[in-house]
């Protein structure tokens, strides 16, 4: 029969640059309660880092405004400090594949009902499950209603991220090609997160491209 679906693959040696958490411009946030998702008060090096907490009994999140492309043994670090939290708070990272509207979990981490964390702690995350896959990451102050929460402001609670590193992670590559290949309207904006060149390819040129230069073509 005739071809079911395409496969792309790219070539990229650089990794995708860190995201030290200095500006919320580099960030899309859904939070409640009138504070800064980027604070300087906690940190863990530079000047700044993220921050979430939950003081109304909602879950909070911030996302890079980044669309990565994942391999077989792509992984996200980051700092992290979990302060006062209950045990109704949870901290996750996700990610999320491009076109899709389910965010999968890589990372949690639960309240203790206490203080918490003294200092940061490295973390890492695989995320092999994304290999081949475009996809964004967010990190989510995940609130199970009933659990229990803290109303106190003073920036005792919650949590830091900070120093977010890629490894094995295009620092570049092609996006779109999926829509083209689907003959569908892309669905997403492009954010630059930093002087970036990009380039509008017309679908005919695109096609040939496709077919002389990339490891793709139809599977039987």
């Amino acid at each position: 029969g005739g071809a079911t679906a395409y496969q792309c693959s790219l070539r990229q040696l650089a990794a995708a640059p860190a995201e030290n958490c200095e500006s919320a411009l580099n960030f899309t946030s859904s939070t409640t309660g009138g504070y800064a998702i980027v604070q300087t008060s906690v940190i863990s090096e530079g000047t700044a880092a993220c921050y979430l907490r939950n003081s109304t009994g909602n879950s909070q999140w911030i996302q890079l405004n980044g669309t990565y492309r994942g391999s077989s043994n792509s992984a996200l670090g980051f700092m992290s400090r979990v302060k006062y939290a209950t045990t109704g708070e949870y901290f996750r990272v996700q990610v999320r594949e491009e076109g899709s509207t389910v965010w999968q979990t890589v990372y949690s981490q639960r309240g203790t009902g206490n203080s918490g964390e003294a200092g940061f702690i490295s973390r890492s995350v695989s995320l092999a499950s994304m290999a081949g896959k475009y996809f964004q990451i967010r990190f989510l102050l995940d609130y199970n209603t009933g659990g229990g929460y803290y109303t106190d402001t003073s920036g005792a609670t919650g949590w830091n991220v900070d120093a977010i590193t890629f490894t094995n992670m295009p620092a570049g590559s092609w996006f779109g090609e999926g829509s083209l290949l689907k003959t569908e309207p892309r669905r997403y904006d492009v954010v630059a997160l930093r002087a970036s060149r990009a380039a509008r390819i017309p679908r005919r040129t695109f096609a040939r491209w496709y077919a002389r230069y990339l490891d793709g073509g139809p599977e039987a």
